[in-house]
């Protein structure tokens, strides 16, 4: 990764979420990934970096990864097929927790994203693939070598497909056709739990 780019994980929230904090330190600009819980936490760490948040991205529309939306102002960016998870307890699980969550149908700072969409935030390029499974609109997102693969591709694991609109056919498509398919150094930085590359997940995961 270039030198001017620092990478930060928060895990949040009582299903310990991976939240990504990207800082593009060279022009202070930041971009969320997935901040599922703890909103005090994530603006006190963007607080800290110096850096202004221009962007969010967010893998899929389930609450331990919106969850802090509501606590932060920026563009933010979802696959269409997910929008509606946004707006409805039941879809994105809040209920379950809970914890009834939804945004305002009409707010301005929401953009739906197509396969293949390439988004410019904060001076950095990020590519969107669309891996639906999980959810019917699940996207791992790549940013130079790295792919957050949200609840999609786990290490050692998969995303889970017994909840409301998953599919394991889906899943298992998307993970061997649209993840695999990149160079086995590809770094992969999950929804939950620690980091690893396509090439370990290749070779060693039980679910491949």
């Amino acid at each position: 990764m270039d030198k001017a780019i620092k990478l930060e994980t928060l895990s949040v929230g009582p299903l310990a979420a991976n939240c990504y904090l990207i800082i593009n330190k060279t022009d202070k600009k930041c971009v969320l990934i997935d901040p599922g819980d703890e909103p005090a936490e994530i603006l006190k760490r963007i607080q800290s970096s110096g850096a202004k948040l221009e962007g969010i991205f967010l893998t899929h529309g389930h609450i331990d990864h919106i969850g802090a939306l509501a606590h932060l102002s920026a563009p933010t960016f979802i696959h269409k097929d997910d929008l509606a998870f946004l707006g409805n307890n039941q879809l994105n699980l809040s209920n379950f927790l809970n914890l009834p969550f939804k945004l305002e149908k009409n707010n301005s700072d929401i953009n739906s994203l197509e396969d293949d969409q390439v988004v410019e935030v904060a001076g950095l390029v990020f590519k969107i693939i669309h891996t639906p499974g999980h959810t019917p609109g699940s996207i791992s997102i790549k940013f130079e070598n790295i792919l957050f693969t949200g609840d999609t591709l786990f290490c050692g694991s998969i995303g889970r497909t017994d909840l409301v609109y998953g599919s394991d056919t889906a899943l298992l498509q998307s993970i061997k056709n649209k993840l695999l398919c990149f160079p086995g150094d590809t770094k992969i930085y999950p929804g939950h739990g620690p980091s690893s590359t396509l090439k370990e997940e290749k070779e060693n995961n039980p679910y491949l």
